[in-house]
């Protein structure tokens, strides 16, 4: 069964940020750039940080799961 909110396949970013999402998707298979792509609560924009900052935003975001925080690494990006 297939979740509507399925935050890896895109369906709560809006067009903008889905372009982002394919483009860093692309630079990961191609060069091994890796990234993430997170929300702070249900409601923000989606935002995208490399590997290396990313380590300081989880703890964060774990902190921020009841308000709807969520993240996925960018190769879990499936929106077409």
């Amino acid at each position: 069964m297939e979740n509507k909110e399925c935050y890896a396949c895109g369906r709560s970013m809006n067009y903008t940020e889905k372009e982002l999402a394919k483009r860093y998707k692309k630079d990961f298979e191609q060069n091994g750039v890796v990234r993430y792509f997170f929300k702070r609560n249900k409601k923000a924009d989606t935002e995208f940080a490399r590997a290396e900052s990313f380590k300081h935003i989880l703890p964060i975001l774990e902190k921020r799961k009841h308000i709807g925080a969520e993240y996925a690494h960018i190769s879990e990006f499936k929106a077409d």
